[in-house]
């Protein structure tokens, strides 16, 4: 486990590799920043994260929807635009730099108030 700001950028198989969750859960942009600052062009810098959330929707069928599961899915859409801010911001703003992987569970992990 690291963190943000107390942890340094671990160098490791020829990368550089981040704790992204003193922002948004995923700060891709700080990344990309240091590859700039070391002197990379966003058309050299490949993202690959791993998400603690589903990176992707699940379908929802509005056809037998009621308050209720309309609340839960309002509940399911603010999680994932929670948890992809920081990826989404990054990719308009560096919009030649590849995303080449964005992965996460397939299903909403149980967690805790405190995640150790």
């Amino acid at each position: 486990m690291a963190f943000s700001g107390v942890s340094p950028a671990v160098p490791a198989l020829q990368s550089l590799y981040f704790s992204g969750t003193a922002i948004y859960e995923n700060d891709v942009t700080a990344a990309i920043n240091h590859c700039e600052e070391m002197g990379y062009e966003e058309h050299d810098i490949i993202i690959d994260t791993v998400m603690s959330s589903p990176p992707l929707l699940a379908p929802y069928d509005a056809e037998n929807a009621n308050s209720f599961s309309i609340m839960h899915q309002s509940s399911v859409l603010w999680k994932y635009y929670h948890s992809m801010y920081g990826v989404m911001r990054a990719k308009v703003a560096h919009s030649n730099v590849n995303f080449r992987h964005v992965i996460g569970p397939t299903y909403e992990l149980p967690n805790k108030i405190i995640p150790i």
